[in-house]
């Protein structure tokens, strides 16, 4: 009896383990850089399938472009008049963008005096946006279907910048405790708030938590030792832990299911990929390469490269050495920002140069 009860108490224990991601799950070594394998592009077109629109938007005068969202097939961005020399804004309107129309339609205002909102995640029935006022700063819910905004988290004035990013079923954001920052997640459906990791350690102040299918990866600091972290948001489990050697950063990570992509540096950087899978390490893109990179975003088996050099974004499979100029089709010149994937399949960024919003599905 006694030792069944060990057996017991002793799996108990490793499932929490397990779960809460302890010290004593620690994973695989990442390959070293110059251990990568470097994958040699050709373009081929005819191994990409997706459909490529571009929707143009209008900015009254007195007014700037903000941020864009999309759930499915439908997209919301916002426009901003900012107050003539301060540092906030008078107003800021919210439209819904009709993909299979074209039209738009302002959906809501914001107007609660000089304000600044940031960010904006959409989901099934609701939007999320960030939003600083006399009243402090806060995470907001704008309810879709009855127009109704309702507060998800208030945060300290203190607090620096809060940056959030989401999928159809949660938004992650970091959150600052003195020296410690930690991982948040917030499950829409639920409307239950919960915490990923207690101490994480991104390499960047603007590192976002991304989430494509349920799935998050962020890194952490064990004892001097930095972890890359994936992590199965539906199960609350680690589906990988690789130690990183001191001479390797990880910046801006994205992962799925079945790949993790990052950069090492900000300026003129590599661009890996792991396969979870096979456990092996890719360079797809190198410093001083044909790609002078902006940004980039894992979808799916591909990675999307906002190349500035010609200003097009570019797709390129992480299993093969095949890549398109997926914005080949919208004629002009392009300066794309603000890209962002939704709905784990699709793409969409803001092109500065023709206020127009470039979506890839």
């Amino acid at each position: 009896m006694k030792l069944k009860q060990m057996v017991s108490i002793g799996l108990v224990l490793l499932m929490v383990a397990l779960s809460a991601g302890c010290e004593t799950s620690t994973g695989e070594t990442l390959k070293k850089y110059d251990e990568a394998q470097t994958l040699s592009y050709t373009e081929n077109a005819s191994s990409f399938s997706n459909d490529v629109s571009e929707y143009e938007i209008f900015i009254p005068k007195g007014y700037e472009s903000g941020c864009i969202a999309g759930t499915k097939n439908d997209l919301y961005y916002t426009l901003v008049k900012n107050i003539p020399m301060g540092m906030g804004s008078e107003c800021t309107d919210i439209f819904h963008l009709d993909t299979k129309t074209g039209n738009a339609e302002r959906i809501f205002q914001i107007k609660t005096g000089e304000h600044w909102q940031n960010e904006l995640v959409a989901a099934d029935g609701a939007l999320f946006w960030i939003l600083q006022d006399a009243s402090g700063m806060r995470l907001e819910r704008y309810d879709l279907e009855h127009g109704t905004v309702s507060t998800v988290k208030e945060f300290s004035d203190t607090s620096p910048e809060i940056i959030i990013s989401g999928g159809q079923d949660y938004l992650t954001w970091n959150e600052y405790n003195q020296e410690e920052i930690s991982l948040y997640a917030y499950a829409i459906d639920e409307e239950r708030i919960f915490c990923v990791s207690e101490k994480i350690a991104p390499q960047s102040s603007y590192t976002r938590a991304y989430v494509n299918d349920g799935i998050t990866v962020f890194t952490e600091s064990r004892k001097g030792v930095l972890y890359l972290c994936v992590y199965d948001i539906h199960e609350q489990m680690y589906l990988k832990q690789l130690r990183v050697t001191d001479s390797q950063s990880i910046i801006n990570p994205q992962a799925n299911s079945q790949y993790i992509v990052w950069i090492d540096e900000y300026e003129d950087p590599a661009l890996y990929a792991y396969t979870l899978g096979s456990n092996e390490l890719r360079c797809i893109s190198k410093p001083g390469g044909s790609i002078n990179l902006f940004s980039f975003h894992l979808l799916k088996d591909m990675v999307i490269l906002n190349e500035r050099r010609s200003g097009q974004i570019i797709g390129r499979l992480l299993d093969e050495g095949q890549e398109a100029v997926l914005s080949e089709q919208i004629p002009g010149e392009h300066l794309y920002i603000l890209g962002t994937v939704f709905d784990a399949r699709k793409f969409i960024a803001f092109d500065s140069a023709r206020n127009s919003i470039l979506f890839i599905r």
